[in-house]
């Protein structure tokens, strides 16, 4: 409806309850998020691009939508609400310092925070039955899949927590580690894992990794050193 329109500042109309697909893609100065207030869905790439620098949700938004606010370079700080599901990459590439998953939270899509680098951490309420933060890093509520690294966490290296068998797709993409060890129990790694990490220097892989997917393409110089023990 309003894609695109760069010079849109503000939405006034808080009675919306339904919004399109790409509403508000790339309405590059649009920085108020009042008509979020009586939606129960955000829709895919709806705000994408926008200058919102807060967002908070309802308890009666159910899904946050594919991309929805994907490239929100202003975006710091979100409130989740209730919700349950956020897809994948809706929160890719914006500006978030922290991420407090609620306990509603059962879904969450690739990429849905990935290159976030300013993100130093992910919190997830005690009653959530789907996912835990360990150290401010976002895993399933089991601890056998780590979701996502928190890309603006300080640290030179990271070690994967035994009992980790797989890392989703992107979980470091655009880190700044220089060393990553992953634990014996890891065996699967989703696409682009490492990408973009320009910084990384030495991954540690186990035995128990049987395939290698397309994980460092753009990162990493030809000084990369692989340990790989079994492979």
């Amino acid at each position: 409806a309003f894609a695109r329109c760069g010079k849109l500042e503000q939405v006034a109309a808080r009675s919306i309850t339904t919004l399109g697909e790409y509403a508000f893609f790339h309405c590059d100065s649009l920085t108020n998020s009042a008509v979020l207030q009586n939606l129960t869905e955000v829709p895919a790439y709806a705000f994408a691009g926008t200058a919102v620098s807060h967002i908070t949700l309802s308890d009666a938004v159910t899904a946050v939508g594919e991309g929805a606010f994907w490239g929100c370079g202003k975006l710091r700080a979100v409130k989740l609400g209730s919700v349950a599901v956020i897809s994948e990459k809706a929160f890719y590439e914006s500006a978030l310092e922290a991420v407090s998953i609620p306990a509603q939270t059962e879904s969450i899509g690739a990429y849905a925070f990935g290159r976030c680098t300013a993100l130093t951490e992910f919190r997830t309420a005690e009653e959530n039955d789907f996912y835990s933060a360990q150290d401010g890093v976002l895993f399933d509520t089991e601890g056998r899949v780590l979701v996502q690294y928190p890309l603006g966490k300080k640290a030179a290296q990271y070690t994967i927590p035994t009992g980790v068998s797989r890392v989703e797709a992107g979980a470091f993409s655009g880190s700044s580690l220089v060393r990553i060890e992953l634990a014996d129990s890891v065996a699967e790694l989703g696409a682009g894992v490492f990408a973009n990490s320009s910084a990384l220097a030495e991954a540690a892989l186990p035995g128990a990794l049987t395939a290698i997917p397309w994980f460092f393409r753009g990162g990493p110089s030809a000084a990369l050193a692989y340990w790989l023990s079994g492979i």
